[in-house]
């Protein structure tokens, strides 16, 4: 389980990550308001731990938070608002990617995905775009609760198929619910399992 849970810093550049001691690392993506900030907010046990921010998609940081004194949980921007400009599109892509390459301390990346909505485009190009240059993606759906129980092996199934391209194992999918916690101690447990 997680017990201790601090925010370190935002940083905007990856240069400025040189100063940081190093300790194995769990990267957060998805695009905003898929609930990534509730999901850090669940998984430590912290109500207040993640903001929303008030200009979601308008500041390209990383948020670095310790967990257990051992591993960062590195949460990225938030992506896919209509009225941000392609510039910071393509930014968020590099710095994703100044992030992961030569990083001998990532171990998994977490990519958030609303089990309603779906994947867009931008979720499969960026998946597409990951693991075509070596990054394994573990992808989380999130708002499991939004779903009718009756259809949640439905959606599963249509948004799996939306991967298959990707060869993303069925090990690799977890179903949550932040509003009710459910699938949190799964994911944690993923979690922990992946940064000894």
């Amino acid at each position: 389980m997680i017990k201790q849970a601090i925010f370190i810093k935002s940083i905007a550049q990856i240069k400025d990550t040189f100063s940081l001691i190093k300790h194995p690392e769990i990267i957060l993506i998805g695009k905003s308001n898929v609930g990534k900030s509730s999901f850090i907010n669940n998984l430590t046990g912290q109500k207040k731990l993640a903001r929303v921010s008030k200009n979601p998609g308008k500041t390209i940081t990383l948020n670095y938070y310790l967990l257990n004194n051992f591993f960062y949980l590195i949460d990225t921007p938030g992506y896919g608002y209509a009225r941000i400009s392609k510039q910071i599109k393509k930014n968020f892509l590099i710095i994703i990617f100044d992030l992961l390459k030569n990083n001998l301390n990532y171990r998994k990346i977490l990519y958030l995905i609303d089990f309603k909505v779906g994947p867009n485009a931008n979720d499969i190009n960026i998946c597409g775009f990951l693991i075509k240059n070596g990054f394994e993606i573990v992808l989380v759906f999130t708002k499991k609760d939004k779903i009718n129980k009756t259809k949640i092996q439905q959606q599963l199934i249509k948004i799996q198929n939306n991967f298959n391209n990707f060869n993303i194992s069925c090990d690799n999918f977890f179903l949550i619910s932040n509003k009710n916690k459910e699938g949190i101690v799964e994911i944690t447990n993923f979690i922990l399992k992946n940064v000894k």
